[in-house]
């Protein structure tokens, strides 16, 4: 070039040159000579791919500002090229990245039909497109400003092709932010949609965060919805336990009953879930009366004392039999659970309770205050067995009472017949 300033192929040879910048990975010294052999040689047919090989080169660099004012450097000088074409979809993709597709199309507007119609679909699609490319990056923060914008923009539409993707998205966003109670709102409408290919695990999210809320009528809804739909095994088992401890947890003992009996008919079950199965059975048999129906999974889960469940179970067994007035039986489970002992003591403070109550019922108001007293002295934990002794003793000292009286009004009685028989 030096040699040769006025050849006809001067521009060629920067053209090469900053290829071969490029070939070795110099693109700051390929940049320099796009440049330069744009600024010579604005209107060469080679500066049209030096420019837009400039905006690839910041483009690469992540540089996507300047690649942004070299791409439109191209549609602004050769607006109806091939070069043109190639840029505005790169600048397409760069606003896509950046998350500003409305300014994409602000400024395709701004070009005039003859470079671009405004689609009002693709301004749909890619407005999509770029809070879900977001979202897969992981940057939930980002992801759900982008997805509201796209909601509140596109959703009370008709134009809104991605409506039921982007409110799956932006509640996944919600749940994984730990806003509870805006996924919550979006489950529960995404649930209404029928035929959705996200059902499963929206119907497992909802149902999850309705019974943390306690809102136990939306999960039971949710729950049983999954259990008709539910694919994956451990989807099913959560719907089944969820079932029946919103039927519970409602008062539904018919409810509970049934979901319970459905449990343990199946083939296959772990222990856990049998044992969570019989122990709602019973307590739902207890709450209409049925006793002894409820006795058979009750004597079952009394068997392991270590388990909250086969304590209450050991326990609810001993009332049952004292209830019955078998006292006897009653007092010999009771004796069997104190040797076996349990890790939950409140349980097993109320089989001492009942233990007293036998003793009562013996009128052997003696041995049921030691028991009551030693007791009361023991037991630490705050909560409802130090009102349940205190009734005891109060009952029983005014039993004491009333024959401590009664024995003072028969004293005078016999010290006046001795006086009128002197």
């Amino acid at each position: 070039m030096t040699n040769y300033p006025k050849s006809d192929y001067i521009d060629d040879a920067y053209y090469e040159m900053a290829r071969a910048y490029i070939l070795t990975e110099q693109d700051a010294k390929a940049i320099e000579t796009y440049k330069t052999l744009m600024q010579k040689f604005p209107m060469s047919p080679l500066s049209r791919k030096a420019s837009l090989e400039l905006g690839m080169l910041y483009y690469n660099a992540e540089d996507y500002d300047k690649a942004i004012v070299a791409y439109k450097s191209v549609v602004a000088n050769y607006p109806n090229s091939e070069e043109t074409r190639t840029a505005l979809a790169m600048l397409e993709t760069i606003y896509i990245d950046k998350n500003e597709v409305d300014q994409y199309f602000a400024y395709t507007r701004d070009l005039g039909s003859n470079i671009v119609l405004t689609d009002p679909t693709k301004e749909d699609s890619l407005t999509y497109l770029a809070a879900e490319r977001i979202y897969m990056k992981g940057e939930t923060a980002t992801a759900t400003m982008a997805f509201e914008k796209y909601i509140n923009n596109f959703c009370d539409t008709e134009v809104g092709r991605f409506c039921l993707p982007a409110k799956y998205y932006l509640a996944d966003c919600y749940y994984n932010d730990n806003k509870k109670d805006e996924a919550f709102e979006l489950y529960r409408a995404l649930a209404k949609m029928e035929g959705n290919s996200y059902m499963e695990v929206v119907l497992v999210r909802l149902s999850e965060i309705a019974y943390d809320k306690t809102d136990y009528n939306t999960a039971l809804e949710a729950f049983k919805k999954l259990q008709i739909i539910a694919q994956e095994p451990d989807n099913m088992t959560a719907a089944k336990i969820g079932v029946l401890r919103c039927s519970f947890l409602l008062n539904d003992a018919n409810g509970t009953i049934a979901s319970a009996t459905n449990i343990l008919s199946g083939k296959t079950i772990s222990s856990e879930l049998e044992n969570e199965a019989r122990y709602y059975l019973a307590k739902a048999y207890l709450q209409i009366g049925e006793n002894e129906k409820a006795q058979k999974d009750l004597l079952l889960l009394s068997k392991d004392t270590r388990t909250a469940n086969g304590a209450e179970a050991k326990y609810l067994v001993a009332n049952h039999l004292f209830e019955i007035k078998k006292d006897k039986e009653s007092e010999n489970e009771i004796m069997n659970f104190i040797e076996k002992g349990t890790p939950h003591q409140y349980w097993l403070a109320r089989a001492f309770v009942l233990l007293a109550d036998i003793y009562i019922y013996r009128k052997d108001d003696f041995q049921a205050k030691q028991y009551l007293l030693s007791l009361q002295e023991n037991y630490k934990q705050k909560d409802s067995i130090q009102d349940l002794i205190q009734e005891r003793l109060d009952q029983i000292q005014e039993r004491e009472n009333a024959v401590i009286e009664e024995k003072q009004e028969q004293i005078p009685v016999v010290e006046e017949e001795q006086i009128i028989n002197q």
